[in-house]
């Protein structure tokens, strides 16, 4: 899973707490309650995040499939006591599945969406040639020609601009130098002096153009919303036949055979809404069947963004309701869009006030939620089941639903405590309750049902009867029917307005759903999918002696085994995103030998066949990494795993069929790598012998290699320790 925004500065936030903060400090966690009607999601504005209006977008929180979207192409507009509002209905909806053992060890789960509501809409997306400065340069307001004294004004490094659209680069000169300068329009704060003005919005300045001190920031524009697609190859490739009907590894069918050799520079045409995954060697990528115009020739071509340049994208969907024929797949942190303008009256009597946002919701049309939150991993997490099918959504001053009061319950107690609404709504927005309100897993009729969310907002006219009130009302009630959505869905198994909500940034929810450990690499937050969860196993006192007993040696001649292989690291280390993973050494001579060294020259540092390079702890799994985008499996056996650091190559001698299940038990648990290190001594008889005899020369010897590198003298050292103590 990832996080909906990244920071400011485009880097990953450290945990989902990090990012729940902020929401609810600039009073965006509405989650629960807004002032006075039920509201189930949580909105992402421009006051806790305003980079995601227009540098970097909203993205997909988990791994699924793209099922509905309505993309406007502009704001739809209502009118107010004279005011014009501009406001977004534009939404994008994805499908996933959650699926975890129950506690007798059975597989359930349930299928939930995530929404993303009120998106920028197509026409008002940022400009495509945008910049970002990496050196202070000087804006005017005209452009200098030889001799001239322009006033200036200077940016500092970070500010963002583009160019006017129309306007023509112009040529001038500072100090006898000649320049091209363009016209812009400041996106970011900018800058300001008693001559020249240059703040956010401002359009009228030049700046000289130079590529240099300049860098073009792109803007990324979500796959989804294309059908049709016109791009060339990057690379040579193979096209491939269709994909075999079974499902391996990733849980994808896997790629069809190679077909025909599609050279670089080709050109394909695909449908991107018939995108799907597919497995290649051991990887799910992004596939789609593509024309190729040239030879006339359909294969099926990987079409992730490194393999090929996209010509034309048109989307051919827009201003409607549309349900996707074929569900288009994406991946946790793929685009969906950036924050889209939301205006509303700023009292009875008029005016406007609003910003641009998105609502957030995670929801499941499903009742296996319940099995699954009352099962004893939800549980033990704090997640408790409130159901509100009975209730209208608005919190009555004069009798407060039980549902509001069950809401503000700590219990699933069947009578929840008498409160007014005030306490109420002080419980469901006090930012030290946050925590507890989060875990609520809460059945309510959707707001983006049009009948439901209709008679909501009329409940109102019984509260507030003055004709100001009511001319209000209407206004939000009309403005509901162009919301809505999911009473129109034809195709989705969305039968009912009652569905269970889930908040959509919940650090609990983000763990309990997460698969595989994550890590930083390239400077992006990936999902290890080599490796398990790890279970948080040990190796007891008990465990070693049971090993010992088994291999006829003494405990410590074990312990000793593993003081000298992984000494102060341990045996799992914690990355900087809060997985536990374990630890690893990374041999390149072994990767070189593995793949017959053909990635010797374009990869040294991971394939090489001298031994050595290791560099620092902390790179092992950068190597490991490179190493697997080049060839999965390879690079597995190419390190040694765990407490006792027995290499990915020797998986059958430490019991496992495949290098990919050795890895996975690795990660899993501690206990599993004492079990890997019996198996493999006993497949090596002189090794079991050393060990036994405490001949730790012939034991480095058998089990390190012959440049064991003082390995003897460092078991022994430790086996002495051990037995003194």
């Amino acid at each position: 899973m990832r996080l909906p925004i990244v920071k400011q500065d485009g880097t990953e936030f450290e945990n989902a707490e990090e990012l729940s903060k902020l929401i609810q400090d600039a009073g965006d966690d509405l989650y629960l309650l807004t002032t006075q009607t039920w509201h189930g999601g949580i909105h992402i504005s421009e006051d806790s995040a305003p980079w995601a209006k227009d540098t970097y977008p909203v993205r997909c929180i988990a791994d699924g499939e793209v099922v509905a979207y309505r993309m406007m192409e502009d704001y739809l507009t209502s009118e107010f006591k004279g005011e014009t509002l501009n406001y977004s209905n534009s939404f994008c909806l994805v499908r996933h599945h959650y699926e975890q053992e129950d506690d007798k060890g059975q597989k359930q789960g349930f299928t939930y969406y995530s929404l993303y509501m009120h998106l920028c809409p197509w026409k008002q997306w940022p400009s495509t040639e945008r910049y970002r400065l990496n050196q202070r340069r000087n804006v005017r307001n005209s452009v200098p020609q030889n001799g001239q004294q322009v006033p200036a004004a200077t940016l500092p490094v970070g500010e963002t601009f583009e160019p006017v659209a129309g306007e023509a680069i112009q040529q001038g000169q500072i100090n006898g130098v000649a320049y091209d300068f363009m016209r812009i329009r400041m996106l970011s704060e900018g800058v300001s002096n008693s001559q020249v003005l240059a703040t956010k919005g401002t359009d009228t300045l030049w700046i000289a153009k130079d590529e240099t001190v300049m860098e073009q920031i792109s803007v990324s524009r979500p796959n989804w919303i294309y059908d049709q697609v016109e791009a060339t190859v990057k690379e040579k490739m193979n096209g491939r036949a269709d994909p075999k009907p079974n499902k391996v590894q990733t849980g994808f069918k896997l790629a069809g055979d190679p077909a025909h050799s599609i050279s670089a520079g080709t050109k394909i045409r695909f449908d991107a809404h018939r995108v799907q995954f597919q497995e290649i060697g051991g990887k799910a990528r992004k596939m789609a069947r593509c024309e190729l115009p040239e030879s006339g020739r359909s294969q099926w071509v990987c079409v992730e963004e490194q393999y090929i340049d996209i010509i034309s994208e048109t989307p051919t969907q827009l201003d409607k309701l549309y349900e996707l024929p074929n569900p288009v797949p994406i991946r946790a942190g793929d685009t969906i869009g950036y924050l889209g303008l939301y205006e509303s009256p700023a009292s009875l009597d008029g005016g406007k006030t609003g910003n641009a946002m998105i609502h957030l919701e995670v929801f499941s049309p499903e009742d296996d939620v319940e099995d699954v939150v009352k099962s004893k991993k939800w549980q033990d997490e704090g997640f408790r089941l409130v159901d509100g099918s009975d209730c209208d959504g608005v919190l009555d001053p004069e009798k407060v639903p039980d549902f509001f009061r069950s809401l503000c319950s700590s219990s699933d107690s069947a009578q929840p405590e008498e409160l007014d609404a005030q306490t109420v709504r002080d419980t469901l927005t006090r930012p030290s309750n946050a925590d507890e309100r989060h875990r609520v897993v809460a059945k309510h009729n959707s707001e983006w049902w049009a009948p439901k969310s209709e008679a909501m907002i009329n409940r109102f006219r019984v509260l507030y009867t003055s004709p100001k009130s009511h001319a209000l009302i209407d206004h939000e009630v009309e403005r509901a029917t162009q919301l809505s959505w999911m009473d129109k869905m034809t195709t989705l198994e969305l039968r009912s307005p009652l569905v269970w909500h889930i908040y959509p940034s919940s650090k609990n929810l983000y763990e309990i759903n997460k698969k595989h450990p994550t890590r930083k690499f390239k400077g992006k937050i990936v999902d290890l999918k080599f490796l398990d969860i790890y279970s948080g196993e040990t190796i007891t006192e008990a465990d070693y002696k049971d090993a010992a007993n088994d291999l006829n040696c003494e405990p410590e001649a074990l312990q000793a085994i593993a003081q000298a292989e992984t000494k102060s690291t341990g045996s799992f280390y914690t990355t900087t995103e809060g997985s536990k993973i374990p630890s690893i050494l990374y041999e390149r001579h072994f990767f070189s030998e593995l793949t017959s060294g053909r990635f010797d020259q374009s990869f040294p540092l991971v394939s090489n066949p001298t031994p050595g390079g290791y560099g620092l702890f902390s790179d092992q799994y950068d190597k490991l990494l490179t190493a697997y985008d080049l060839a999965p499996s390879e690079a597995l056996k190419s390190a040694s795993w765990g407490k006792f650091q027995i290499m990915g190559r020797y998986h059958s001698s430490a019991g496992y069929p495949t290098v990919e299940d050795f890895v996975k038990a690795m990660s899993k648990s501690e206990k599993n790598h004492l079990k890997a290190l019996v198996n493999y001594i006993k497949s090596k008889p002189s090794v079991h012998k050393a060990l036994k005899n405490k001949n730790w020369l012939e034991f480095a010897l058998g089990y390190n290699g012959p440049n064991q590198d003082d390995y003897d003298k460092e078991m022994k050292e430790n086996y002495e320790k051990l037995k003194q103590i």
